[in-house]
């Protein structure tokens, strides 16, 4: 099984909120910002009623059933759409849709739910309990979406090569002071639920005849520390308030309880070099302190340097242990990952005790990236075939001549295919192809991209000469008067605005055109502008991209207060766009950065209730360096934003995405020439060499390319075009002046 990675953070915020971060997901990033429910108390409470159900102590570990819960106590599945709520929400939920989609599209892929909860306070919390309504199941029932509780630790762990069987090495201890275990009964339990895997040497069993520490560092010392693979403790365990960790119940050598701290047992288990994974079958294992995330034993292991620790949040009951056990062992010893055993191990639970939530009591902590605790290799596994004996020479005549041609046809075929692998490597490391699409079949080898075909001379005008060289420019259209906006940024820091309408000769002349309207108070260098109009409330927005990384949207009207607004600190900024989201009123800004993404801002200064103020994603990534411009514009008619990008080899690549669907970056032009790129509804215009324009509409099908002239007296350096009118392009020269196309290129 594989696994796409959906990354997610929760943290406690102020006054009551909190904050959902998607750190990495095939559909993008994004942080929201929500309020607790407002009966979030109530629901810690009736949370806690159900550990006192799950946790509840009955003589013989009886398996614990649904019906026993008070009819007055909320089902678990009441309680896991709440944390479903609280964990997916505003539009994290899109983004888990799509990034399920994206799974779907080969077999045997899924979703893996990273959680990355760094307060101690949520990590408390049954995640294993989070029920997703439109699926109606839970999330962790299913090895579609294993859900694990990930943390965030240096130098991620490598799988270990094995050679099966995989050797675990158990203990139980039943100190005096303590209830009793059965522990022949509890061995007899383990041995019942690998017996299938161990009989067809997949996995091997011992058990350490003692029951202190001494006996445990004893065995991890065995063959220099390189034995075990697997711990598995079955005892007492709990949570020392005083001491601020958990602890595993031992035995001392007098029989009586002896307590082994968290940290003490990590410093037992972490000499044997080979040691992967450790299963705490002790009540409370996974629980720790309010104020410390590594209290818990579990999480304490895993910040040791073990890969991955399963420990329970309760008590589990004898049966529900067994059925956990052999699908688990059985899952993990066919080399899948451990999130993907666990999963497994879960629905067999369910399966087997349909009446039963203990399914939701094991709990498994990760530092493993992609839960691969182990390369294994099956040595009970049928040896491959011998290879044939080579044949003879071919007998002579016509037979041995066309033998001879389709040996040289081969060889021409090998030869051709190195050439063009080492092609497309060149290729790839080029950056013509985007990154993630480095290894995407049906890009490498679709239609290649189209060429200009015609060609025509169009009418241009200049709007205006600037002293000082321009180093950005955008266009807007205000829709108060219907004015055509040019936003001119130079190399002083300023940045004018400049009025005319369609018509040729329109351009307005009055003493305030242009207008500066921003300035670079702060010195850094202005990297990239952008610009748009917000139908909502009419404000014209200016959107600016400093060398410090920064980039602020400055809003203004005539007739009202402006203000600004930082949007981020972006290091390494290459270039902006900007554009009004008609359909929810939301703003967009698309940064490009020198690593070679593109993130979308998505904003609103007074959102819809239920909607955050702010999101924002990567929706591309290219190679480093890649980016040379972008352009963005919105699809009213589908309700479709689109990403324009101008690369460093000279190729347009083309995105169109929305929250419930992303399409690959499409390459529609490769001319070794492209350098500026502006977008609007139907089409985009690129800035090529020789003072030409490329026209290509029809972005969804094939693209049609159009060569435009234009009588330009220096280089084109600055292309700009308002989304939604592709009669408002401009462009600017090396020399500092600012032109038009009167009307759009037919």
């Amino acid at each position: 099984m594989e696994y796409l990675d959906f990354e997610i953070a929760i943290e406690a915020g102020g006054a009551g909120e909190y904050h959902v971060v998607v750190l990495q997901s095939p559909a993008g990033e994004i942080r929201v910002t929500k309020r607790f429910p407002v009966t979030w108390e109530q629901s810690r409470t009736q949370l806690g009623a159900l550990h006192d159900t799950l946790a509840g102590a009955r003589s013989g570990r009886d398996v614990v059933p649904v019906s026993e819960t008070d009819s007055a106590q909320p089902s678990a599945r009441e309680l896991g759409q709440m944390l479903f709520e609280v964990l997916f929400a505003g539009d994290v939920d899109s983004l888990y849709f799509e990034s399920l989609r994206e799974a779907r599209r080969k077999p045997d892929r899924g979703v893996r739910v990273k959680l990355r909860i760094p307060t101690a306070e949520l990590a408390s919390l049954p995640w294993e309990l989070v029920f997703d309504p439109r699926r109606a199941d839970f999330v962790a029932l299913s090895r579609a979406t294993p859900l694990v509780r990930y943390l965030e630790l240096p130098n991620p762990p490598e799988p270990l090569s094995v050679t099966l069987p995989l050797r675990i090495l158990g203990m139980i201890a039943s100190p005096r002071g303590l209830p009793p275990l059965d522990v022949d009964r509890e061995k007899a339990s383990m041995e019942k639920a690998i017996a299938e895997s161990r009989d067809k040497r997949r996995v091997d069993l011992t058990w350490l005849p003692g029951q202190t520490w001494g006996a445990l560092r004893e065995a991890m010392e065995q063959d220099g520390g390189r034995y075990w693979h697997v711990f598995h403790f079955i005892g007492h365990g709990g949570f020392d308030a005083r001491g601020g960790e958990g602890y595993l119940a031992l035995a001392s050598e007098h029989g009586t309880r002896s307590d082994l701290s968290a940290s003490g047992l990590n410093r037992l288990l972490r000499d044997c070099a080979t040691l992967r994974l450790a299963v705490l079958n002790a009540c409370e294992g996974a629980t720790g302190s309010a104020a410390d995330l590594f209290s818990s034993t579990a999480a304490s292991l895993v910040r040791g340097g073990l890969p991955a620790v399963v420990s329970m949040q309760h008590e589990i009951s004898d049966d529900a242990a067994i059925e956990f056990s052999r699908e688990f062992y059985r899952t993990l010893a066919q080399g899948q990952p451990v999130d993907a055993a666990v999963a497994e191990a879960r629905k067999a639970m369910t399966l087997a005790l349909p009446r039963s939530v203990e399914w939701a009591t094991p709990v498994l902590h990760m530092r493993s990236p992609d839960g691969r605790l182990f390369d294994v290799v099956d040595a009970t596994a049928p040896a491959p075939p011998a290879p044939s004996p080579p044949p003879g020479p071919p007998p002579r005549g016509r037979t041995g001549v066309r033998r001879g041609w389709e040996t040289a046809g081969a060889a021409v075929i090998v030869v051709l295919g190195i050439a063009l692998a080492n092609w497309l490597g060149e290729v790839q490391r080029k950056g013509v192809v985007p990154q993630h699409l480095a290894g995407d079949t049906a890009a490498r080898h679709a239609a290649p991209a189209p060429s200009p075909a015609t060609e025509q001379i169009c009418t241009t005008e200049v709007i205006k000469h600037f002293a000082d060289s321009i180093v950005g420019l955008a266009a807007s259209y205000n829709q108060d008067d219907n004015y055509r906006i040019a936003l001119v940024a130079t190399a002083k820091g300023v940045v004018y605005e400049l009025f005319y309408h369609a018509e040729a000769g329109s351009v307005a002349q009055p003493a305030s055109n242009p207008n500066p309207i921003w300035s670079d108070q702060d010195g850094s260098g202005i990297v990239a502008v952008a610009g748009f109009y917000s139908e909502d409330d009419t404000y014209r927005h200016l959107v600016v991209a400093t060398r410090d990384g920064k980039v602020r949207d400055y809003f203004y009207h005539p007739s009202r207060p402006h203000g600004e607004t930082v949007l981020g600190t972006y290091p390494g900024v290459l270039d902006i766009a900007a554009f009004y989201n008609a359909d929810d009123h939301y703003r967009v800004v698309l940064v490009a950065t020198k690593d070679g993404t593109v993130r979308e801002v998505y904003f609103q200064p007074a959102p819809p209730p239920g909607r955050p103020p702010r999101a924002e994603s990567v929706i591309a990534d290219y190679r480093p360096g890649n980016i040379l411009h972008i352009a963005g514009t919105f699809e009213r008619a589908t309700q479709d934003r689109r990403l324009v990008t101008a690369t460093t080899d000279g190729s347009v690549f083309h995105v169109l995405y929305n929250p419930l669907r992303r399409l690959h970056p499409r390459q529609v032009y490769h001319g070794n020439d492209a350098m500026r790129v502006a977008a609007t509804g139907g089409s985009f215009f690129s800035a090529i060499k020789n003072n030409r324009l490329l026209r290509i509409t029809g972005l969804d099908q094939a693209g049609q390319p159009c060569s435009v002239g234009v009588n330009a007296s220096a280089p084109l350096d600055n292309l700009a075009v308002d989304y939604m009118d592709e009669g408002n392009l401009v462009y600017s020269t090396s020399d500092g002046v600012l032109h038009r196309v009167v009307g759009p290129p037919q």
